[in-house]
């Protein structure tokens, strides 16, 4: 619609993650203090409502401005669902922290074929029809979701760091290694997201065949993380799986670029379902 170059698609995906996962934290901390309802309705609500509207945003910098409230919101919902899948989780808690991050996976895969048979059958300016799921799940969330649960009144917010001197060094250092692994998935995860539809529409497939090609990537993704959850809660071997998964995910991603037609397509789904295979393993090593 606006013809951007790749720097400014780029700041588009940085800005989205920049609100997405800087301010979690921050909002981890608030559902702490004050609990878990006001962040797990208040996300989906104003996530729904932000990027919804996009399509009928009127210039460039509107739709930096959406993103990057959308996503804060997606922020402030984060941390309250990795809680409340450790919460029910049980002794399966690493097929708990999977079963969310399908969700969140499936959601997406969904999404991605959604706004494009919207744009494509329809026109841009009906994006806003986008929220209605959004708005449903919130009502529903509202009715079923107990303004009690989870309070968790941890003190200040340096109270952490505190806790965080006492730790054993050893602690300390696998902390920080599974903070490295999160953070170097997500780049592969957010560059392959960002930029794959622009290399498969420039070899000639058709958007909705781009769809569909990244509804299987982030599809088998998820189904690729619930599989690592229940191999985790049974084998306790969270490093293997990690060091396994990015052992598989690399070469095929790099044979992506080495092949063309339907073999390169092939190995970058496989590449997503290895890929995000890390990352519930990766939470609940965290928690």
């Amino acid at each position: 619609k606006f013809d951007l170059s790749l720097f400014k698609i780029g700041l588009l995906t940085a800005t989205s993650i920049i609100a997405n996962s800087l301010f979690s934290p921050v909002f981890g901390y608030l559902s702490d203090r004050h609990g878990l309802k006001y962040y797990i309705i208040a996300g989906p609500l104003f996530t729904s409502i932000f990027l919804s509207l996009i399509g009928i945003l009127p210039n460039y910098y509107l739709i930096l401005t959406f993103l990057f409230l959308g996503n804060l919101s997606i922020s402030a919902y984060h941390p309250a669902s990795a809680a409340v899948a450790g919460h029910f989780g049980g002794s399966k808690k690493g097929l708990g922290s999977s079963i969310i991050n399908f969700g969140g996976y499936f959601g997406g895969a969904i999404g991605v074929l959604l706004i494009i048979l919207i744009v494509k059958k329809f026109n841009m300016n009906l994006t806003p029809i986008a929220m209605i799921p959004g708005l449903i799940t919130v009502i529903v969330l509202f009715k079923f979701v107990s303004n009690t649960s989870f309070r968790n009144n941890t003190g200040n917010f340096l109270d952490i760091f505190t806790r965080i001197k006492k730790m054993d060094k050893r602690k300390i250092y696998l902390l920080s290694l599974d903070t490295f692994i999160i953070y170097s998935l997500r780049i592969l995860w957010i560059t392959l997201i960002t930029y794959m539809p622009l290399y498969y529409t420039r070899a000639n497939i058709t958007l909705i065949n781009v769809g569909i090609i990244m509804f299987f990537f982030i599809m088998l993704g998820g189904v690729g993380g619930l599989l690592s959850g229940f191999l985790f809660d049974r084998f306790k071997k969270g490093s293997l799986i990690i060091q396994i998964g990015f052992a598989l995910t690399v070469p095929m991603f790099f044979f992506t670029f080495r092949t063309t037609g339907i073999i390169s397509i092939i190995l970058f789904v496989i590449g997503g379902f290895f890929l995000v295979s890390i990352q519930p393993v990766c939470i609940r090593m965290t928690q």
